[in-house]
């Protein structure tokens, strides 16, 4: 495992700051040995993964996963967990609540930051739906971290179509101002999606899609905007220039 010292090297390079390294050093180890012990019955979607396997430049807590095939969750994590600790990494886990919808874990890690005291563990937060379809053909990207003793590795991530029509889901259902920076750096990757799949996203909520609802949603996250994403980001883009982007992009869809 790389040391505090090892870590401030890469401030730099991430943009982030120490901690948000260390997690970011964490994550990566904790994908490296569960995709050892699994295939494509997890499949990497959300933030982490745009930032992981597409290149997305901003910091994500939480890994957030999709069932694809039926697994044992408890075992796979421990054996994931006794993966990390061979890296040098101690840690444990939790199982936070499961249902049958859902399972979330908590991962508890000394990681390169840990000094013996309670508040210098690294936490990360599992997020697994266990009954959303996917709809697009899953990926398998190499990942080749940063962190010179961590080595490459293949992972199973949602179409990044598919993320981008979450995302659409997501900046109507919840309030983050991050959900609108990622559709964002999709469209500026020219990445597409169509009302159709947007439409069979959101039936996972019983919503209907309503552009103008969409619309009013993105607008709601402006207050938020500037203060969530200066943790995320170096440099936050002026809302009204991201706002004018979207909504061009939607009535585009609607006229399609």
């Amino acid at each position: 495992m790389l040391t505090r010292n090892d870590l401030i090297e890469y401030g730099e390079t991430t943009g982030f700051n120490l901690g948000q390294i260390e997690k970011d050093y964490i994550q990566h180890m904790f994908l490296i040995n569960l995709y050892r012990r699994i295939g494509n019955e997890l499949v990497f979607k959300g933030g982490t993964a745009l930032q992981k396997c597409y290149g997305l430049n901003r910091f994500s807590e939480d890994l957030d996963f999709a069932l694809f095939k039926i697994i044992s969750f408890d075992e796979v994590i421990n054996r994931t967990i006794k993966g990390m600790n061979l890296f040098g990494c101690e840690a444990d886990f939790k199982k936070l609540k499961e249902d049958e919808i859902a399972i979330s874990f908590q991962i508890r890690a000394r990681g390169p930051l840990y000094d013996g005291r309670e508040k210098s563990l690294t936490y990360i937060r599992i997020e697994i739906s266990k009954r959303e379809k996917i709809l697009l053909p899953v990926l398998k990207k190499d990942v080749v971290p940063i962190y010179r003793d961590l080595p490459p590795y293949l992972i199973s991530v949602m179409n990044p179509s598919e993320i981008m029509a979450e995302k659409v889901r997501a900046i109507i259902t919840r309030d983050r101002a991050r959900d609108i920076y990622d559709l964002y750096f999709l469209l500026r990757k020219k990445i597409k999606t169509g009302i159709g799949l947007i439409e069979e996203k959101l039936l996972y909520y019983n919503v209907e899609f309503d552009i103008d609802t969409f619309l009013i949603s993105v607008e709601r996250k402006e207050k938020l905007w500037y203060n969530e994403l200066n943790q995320l980001i170096p440099n936050v883009p002026d809302f009204q220039v991201v706002k004018k982007e979207i909504e061009s992009w939607m009535r585009k869809q609607k006229q399609e």
